[in-house]
């Protein structure tokens, strides 16, 4: 018996030799294997490359751990990798690290109160299989930034067809078969109650196994699809975010009827403003297509039920103090999910908020609305429709300075003010009924767009709150085993 007792002890003994080292992901060097006790080497290999066999990278260790550089590393890729000590080989394990990726972006229309910021910036975040092997109600910062860096990207510069850069980067991130639907242009003027998609599938492996993802992009407002944001309906859900779910619904079961996924894929949902909405609605249906994990991140949702289930798992909702979008449809909206609100940032992070917009909007001073300011603006407008039955039939028309007024419900302002702004037609919006003057300031400053509403809103924006709220926690790590 105690020699039976001896030879498990051995085993384990040499099991734990076997796997002694640990492989960290750090963010700015790469893929980092320790073993203070060894000299040793790494090499990665990734088996879907037949040249070289798949070879990808190795490293010497130097004190105690050896480092490969994300230079080396194809984002989303699973490879295996090996470690010698001492002349012998320990077992091969499979990783698929979150390695960076980045996009170049045009910023925000009007950031600065002028159309004058046109130049070009860099959104990063990163890419790997591991992170999507959580629990979708756990969240996973890795994810809150890369559903931010998509949105940016899924976004119509200058109202072109030709100029979103989303299919491009999840091409470069090894996605298959990138599909987009609904991608009209500003000259889009009627109506619209339909959601522009981007859907891209690819395999991953999770850290347990491979099965294949799906990812969902929802492109936030364009032209007519105001018409669509604050048409609210009667029923206690949004109308028009509703009606564009289900044409996001039906477009997702027509891409999976062309290319079907097997049993045990995984679909991540994310959206902003409007697209945030709409990704969120879907999402609460999008599992009884059979998916096993559905993770959804979106940023700058507008509310959408009168029923919202805060506990719904796996869906994540960034939102700005100042932005006025969250804040709308009033009365007693809300979304599903957990909600990241910037408002309950420390001093500290809310200064580092602002630090950060700046260096991301290239030295633009960051003056978005304080949540006083917005909570301001949102009682106005209760004021103006303490109801939904109001917002679509009170009818103002006081005059001001400005003789000449339009007479309009707080539905038609709300519209007018939000296409006045995508197309730049200020004129005719300061011809509104002066009811609405503790409002409009909130939308045109000396005669443009606001920056107070724009910076609020802009991706930038969240592209800053992702970074502060991330820094909360610990870099990813993948822990001793295979």
């Amino acid at each position: 018996m105690k020699k039976i007792l001896c030879v498990f002890a051995l085993i384990a003994a040499a099991c734990s030799l076997m796997a002694a080292e640990t492989v960290t992901y750090d963010r700015e060097r790469g893929i980092v294997v320790r073993d203070p006790g060894e000299t040793f080497k790494v090499s990665l290999w990734d088996d879907a490359v037949e040249e070289n066999e798949g070879f990808v990278a190795s490293a010497y260790s130097r004190d105690g751990e050896a480092v490969i550089s994300w230079e080396k590393i194809v984002p989303g890729e699973t490879l295996r990798l090996r470690v010698i000590s001492t002349g012998a080989s320990r077992p091969d394990r499979l990783i698929s690290p979150p390695a960076p990726v980045s996009v170049r972006l045009l910023h925000t229309g009007w950031l600065n109160g002028s159309r004058s910021v046109s130049s070009e910036y860099t959104a990063d975040a990163a890419f790997g299989g591991e992170m999507f092997g959580g629990r979708p109600e756990d969240y996973e910062p890795a994810l809150g930034r890369l559903g931010i860096m998509l949105c940016g990207a899924g976004y119509l510069r200058g109202g072109k067809q030709d100029t979103e850069a989303l299919g491009g980067l999840l091409e470069s991130m090894g996605f298959r078969d990138v599909e987009k639907y609904n991608y009209y242009g500003a000259e889009h003027t009627e109506r619209s109650d339909r959601a522009g998609i981007y859907l891209a599938h690819r395999k991953i492996y999770d850290g347990s196994k491979e099965r294949e993802l799906l990812m969902c992009v929802v492109r936030g407002t364009v032209a007519g699809e105001w018409f669509s944001n604050f048409d609210i309906g009667d029923t206690g859900a949004h109308k028009g975010f509703t009606a564009a779910a289900a044409d996001g619904g039906a477009i997702v079961k027509r891409y999976l009827s062309e290319h079907p996924l097997p049993a045990g894929s995984v679909i991540m949902l994310t959206g902003h403003s409007r697209g945030a909405a709409v990704a969120q609605i879907m999402s609460l249906g999008i599992d009884k297509l059979g998916f096993e994990k559905v993770f959804c991140y979106v940023y700058a949702c507008p509310n959408y039920t009168r029923h919202p289930m805060r506990d719904k798992p796996g869906r994540f909702s960034f939102m700005y103090e100042g932005d006025l979008v969250p804040g709308i449809p009033m009365w007693d909206f809300g979304v599903d999910g957990a909600v990241i609100d910037s408002g309950s940032f420390s001093t500290d992070e809310k200064a580092r908020l602002k630090e950060v917009f700046t260096r991301v909007a290239d030295g633009v001073k960051c003056v978005g609305f304080s949540a006083a300011e917005k909570n301001k603006i949102i009682g106005d407008l209760t004021r103006l429709a303490p109801n939904p039955v109001a917002f679509y039939q009170i009818v103002y028309s006081k005059k001001g300075i400005i003789k000449k007024v339009t007479p309009m419900t707080t539905y038609e302002f709300c519209v007018a003010m939000g296409k006045a702004m995508v197309e730049g037609n200020l004129k005719d919006a300061v011809r509104v009924p002066k009811d609405f003057d503790g409002i409009i300031w909130a939308f045109i400053h000396d005669g443009a767009a606001s920056p107070k509403v724009i910076q609020s809103h802009s991706i930038e924006m969240y592209l800053a709150l992702t970074e502060v709220y991330n820094s909360r926690f610990s870099r990813p790590e993948k822990t001793d085993g295979p």
